[in-house]
């Protein structure tokens, strides 16, 4: 598994971004942040999982609540150990329970032993 640690912070995340253009649609948004931040193309994906949880919060200090979507896929290419303004790790799921990863409603799914195909949607909202 790909992991991403930004340049000011302490935790790891998974690779990725948001939709940010007009009528883009999320696999292309997925498929273009890649591109951008780690040079690298997508042969195959497939959806993984959406997960809803509370993250950090705002500028404004109000929390934010959001939905993940998650997926499985193939790169076209191997990833350098290192992008632009970030770090680049390759986490076995052995590697990934010592591994500060971030939002724990995701770090905690992935680390589990209880991940399934028919197991598509994750709440951590209470």
């Amino acid at each position: 598994m790909l992991l991403v640690r930004d340049q000011h912070d302490s935790a790891f995340r998974l690779p990725g971004g948001l939709v940010g253009r007009p009528g883009e649609a999320v696999h292309d948004a997925l498929r273009r942040t890649l591109a951008e931040h780690l040079n690298a193309g997508i042969v195959r994906l497939d959806f993984f999982a959406a997960v809803e949880h509370h993250t950090q919060n705002d500028p404004n200090g109000r929390p934010v609540h959001e939905v993940a979507l998650l997926f499985d896929l193939t790169l076209t290419e191997p990833v350098p150990a290192a992008s632009s303004g970030c770090e680049l790790r390759w986490a076995t799921d052995a590697a990934l329970r010592e591994i500060d990863l971030r939002p724990a409603a995701i770090a905690d799914r992935l680390r589990s032993s209880a991940l399934t195909a028919n197991d598509v949607w994750w709440s951590a909202v209470t």
